[in-house]
């Protein structure tokens, strides 16, 4: 069973198709459901904080993008989930140890942590910032392995990395 619940009723109310119009008709209906989904969801995104870091004469520009991407993240989870994939999103919040371990294939150092100068000491070291998120994905294609998560995208993680001048 997948960790989200059971979609196997939701994909029993789409119907069968048998010709190339139905399908069409079929794929434009589930277009305008994905869009329904995103483009709400990108207009709260410019109400949030980033009304704050965007001026009025870039807005337009903004939000046009914004819809844009927030379609595609909905076109992509709308494949994975009919590719019965379960995606989950892991933040610095839901970390139950925010440290930092090079071995931890659930983790790298965002590129501007010079990390091969200080490696020994950011071995352990507290997460500052996840840049990017965990992102693992739990499934297959034949609706099995729920229960075991492989890492889709590493968290992206930044520790500080300066040397800090030694007391003595």
């Amino acid at each position: 069973m997948p960790i989200s619940g059971d979609p196997e009723p939701l994909r029993l109310l789409l119907p069968l198709v048998a010709t190339a119009s139905e399908k069409e008709k079929l794929r434009d209906f589930t277009q305008a459901l994905i869009v329904r989904v995103a483009y709400p969801k990108a207009a709260r995104c410019l109400l949030g904080a980033a009304q704050y870091l965007i001026s009025d004469k870039a807005r337009a520009n903004c939000e046009a993008r914004l819809r844009a991407i927030y379609l595609e993240a909905a076109t992509i989870l709308y494949n994975l989930w009919t590719r019965r994939i379960f995606l989950k999103c892991t933040t610095l919040k839901c970390l139950k140890y925010p440290e930092f371990h090079p071995d931890d294939k659930h983790m790298i150092p965002h590129s501007s942590v010079d990390y091969e100068s200080h490696e020994d000491q950011l071995v352990g070291k507290v997460i500052s910032i996840m840049v990017h998120t965990l992102l693992e994905a739990y499934g297959s294609d034949e609706g099995k392995v729920y229960d075991q998560g492989r890492v889709w995208a590493p968290a992206e993680v930044w520790l500080d990395s300066s040397r800090r001048p030694s007391v003595e």
